[in-house]
């Protein structure tokens, strides 16, 4: 987060009164007891505790419940294996469904704003990479530098604006989206990609862009059954009561 060092996560878990209960009580310390091993430890915890496979997609397309998915989500899940292409990144397979492909993507977001400022972003993170700068704080701590996305680890120009791609599951439910949080719903997610990479108010995609982003030509019903089958990827339980971290 562009943070100097840990130390302002340690100060925050050390001394605010609920982190400093729940660490006590999870690992036995306290004060300077807690370290980055504790923290990284409750991260990891909460993070397994996000995906779970009982969604009504779940239900309907593995477990060959018929009434588990509304029609429009039925119908949502043709267009998300066809016209709308998303399984070609949200991968489905035989058995399961990690709707993640892993890899990384530049799919009109971010860097569209700052297109011609690329160049110069660039050769500026290069230099300053090859003379020994941490990647993170250069990256993140600046705003346009932050949308060079993959190219920063890489440094390759294929990858710039590049970023990985999210599974799907409970997406209903983990607004605002995107790598910047730039798009408020769903429907905004679906709208964007409907219109090729085009980001609103940005006359046109950046140069970067990934080969699989063009428009998809869906009308307005389709989208909302896109959007219906995308709830219907969430977990009840977790629609119910989403976690908290610690």
């Amino acid at each position: 987060m562009g943070l100097p060092s840990h130390e302002p996560i340690l100060q925050l878990v050390r001394t605010d009164a609920d982190y400093a209960a729940a660490f006590k009580q999870v690992f036995g310390k306290t004060g300077d007891q807690i370290t980055m091993t504790e923290v990284t430890r409750a991260i990891a915890s909460f993070e397994r505790s996000l995906l779970f496979g009982d969604s009504p997609f779940d239900r309907y397309y593995f477990g060959h419940d018929p009434k588990a998915m509304s029609e429009a989500a039925m119908r949502g899940l043709d267009v998300f294996l066809g016209q709308g292409r998303c399984v070609s990144c949200h991968v489905i397979e035989q058995t399961q469904a990690l709707l993640t492909d892993d890899r990384f993507h530049n799919i009109g977001i971010g860097l569209n704003r700052i297109q011609e400022d690329v160049p110069r972003l660039a050769r500026e993170f290069l230099k300053a990479k090859a003379a020994g700068a941490n990647v993170d704080e250069t990256v993140l701590s600046d705003a346009k530098a932050s949308e060079l996305g993959r190219f920063a680890v890489t440094g390759e120009f294929r990858d710039i604006g590049a970023f990985k791609t999210p599974t799907l599951r409970n997406v209903a439910a983990t607004a605002p989206y995107m790598h910047d949080g730039s798009l408020r719903t769903l429907q905004d997610v679906v709208t964007h990609y409907n219109l090729g990479g085009f980001s609103p108010g940005d006359p046109s995609v950046n140069a970067f862009l990934s080969g699989g982003i063009r428009p998809l030509n869906l009308n307005s019903a389709q989208i909302d059954d896109l959007v219906a089958f995308l709830e219907a990827l969430t977990s009840p339980h977790f629609a119910a009561a989403p976690p908290t971290p610690p």
